[in-house]
């Protein structure tokens, strides 16, 4: 990735090809963004400040698992070009060593 473009188009069409779908998370257990990454159709989780950004591909997936955790506060948000660089810089040959 490192010079290489990723992906071509405007942020309307890479946000539509991506797929993706987010969430914003909060939570009072410290090890909550460990405990995110391990849920069924997340796909990747950010942390931004005290928020967690939660995404992946089956948004009813991710919205069945968090429902399944109590004391979480979440809301579906749009998704926004970070995650899908995230998603983008994850498909490299370079993370993938």
């Amino acid at each position: 990735a490192y010079g290489d473009l990723l992906a071509a188009g405007t942020p309307d069409e890479l946000l539509a090809a991506s797929q993706l779908v987010s969430f914003n998370v909060q939570g009072s257990d410290l090890a909550l963004g460990e405990q995110l990454k391990t849920l069924p159709g997340v796909e990747q989780v950010v942390a931004m400040g005290h928020v967690y950004s939660v995404s992946g591909k089956d948004g009813k997936c991710i919205h069945q698992s968090l429902a399944g955790i109590s004391g979480l506060h979440y809301e579906s948000v749009e998704t926004g070009l970070e995650q899908v660089f995230i998603q983008l810089m994850e498909r490299t040959p370079e993370r993938a060593q």
